[in-house]
């Protein structure tokens, strides 16, 4: 990956703000197309399903998989400007990272009902030009903010 090559936060920063752009623009188009089709699902069959037990560990590696980038925050914070304020910034990106979340998977299953896929992306048929390019922008987010994490691993090896 060409973006790869960018050897300092600074310049990455601005890439990566333009894949949390992508993102935001991805998770509000995928609420309105749960929207659009909130009334074509047909209605719950059977109660919610609210706890499984034996899904807990696979929704424990999810939520690891969700924070991977976790070990970026030491270094991101050595090279803030403020880094007094830092801890403040992150919980507040925390919290909101985890508030979109919460909020794409309640209105995909509200929405989907049992049909509802594990993969959020899985849901979003059929293809059409709407759905493949929130798929795109997504793919674009992934493309944008694997540098950062990476830069952190290239640093360590040289």
């Amino acid at each position: 990956m060409i973006s790869c090559w960018i050897q300092t936060f600074t310049y990455l920063s601005y890439l990566s703000a333009l894949g949390i752009t992508a993102a935001l623009f991805a998770y509000f188009g995928i609420l309105v197309f749960c929207g659009t089709n909130y009334k074509k699902q047909p209605a719950f069959h059977s109660k919610p399903v609210m706890f499984n037990g034996w899904n807990v560990l696979g929704y424990a590696g999810l939520a690891m998989y969700t924070f991977e980038g976790t070990a970026v925050v030491l270094n991101l914070r050595n090279e803030a400007r403020n880094p007094k304020k830092y801890p403040r910034y992150m919980k507040w990106a925390l919290f909101s990272v985890i508030f979109i979340f919460l909020t794409l998977g309640f209105t995909c299953y509200l929405t989907f009902k049992e049909n509802t896929k594990n993969i959020l992306t899985l849901n979003l048929q059929p293809s059409t030009p709407f759905t493949i390019s929130l798929k795109f922008l997504i793919v674009f987010n992934v493309l944008c903010s694997f540098p950062v994490q990476a830069l952190c691993l290239f640093e360590l090896i040289e």
